[in-house]
């Protein structure tokens, strides 16, 4: 991400995104735990290099975060309990490549996805730890 923002520094212009991920909102259970910390932290670094952005002036620098849900990958593959409301490769990056392009601050694609995440920040943890 810094290589990238001082490339778009010297361009003017750029727009870099940035793939978190909807169980970063809340800590999750499990095994889960710490990907979702590592995907937290990945939304606070983006969150953090908007904030730099802020204090340059001059340049037309965009910085998104999308929070996509879960997608069938190589990684999970051999999960043999399937996550809920996941979707396949092609569906998965199709929905979050979208909305990143519209230079929004931070991104959650449609369904299943968005309802999920305001479920995840708002409802109780012992209402969020029986959905995951």
């Amino acid at each position: 991400s810094e290589a990238a923002s001082e490339h778009f520094y010297e361009r003017g212009t750029g727009h870099l995104v940035v793939i978190s991920s909807v169980p970063a909102m809340r800590g999750m259970p499990g095994s889960m735990a710490t990907y979702a910390a590592t995907k937290a932290a990945v939304a606070h670094l983006a969150e953090g290099i908007r904030s730099d952005l802020l204090g340059r002036r001059g340049h037309d620098i965009a910085v998104a975060t999308v929070y996509p849900g879960y997608i069938a990958s190589e990684m999970n593959a051999d999960v043999e309990q399937k996550l809920r409301l996941m979707v396949e490769t092609e569906t998965g990056c199709r929905r979050s490549w979208r909305p990143s392009t519209a230079r929004s601050q931070a991104v959650v694609p449609a369904w299943p996805w968005r309802p999920v995440s305001a479920v995840l920040r708002h409802a109780p943890l012992s209402v969020v730890r029986r959905l995951v």
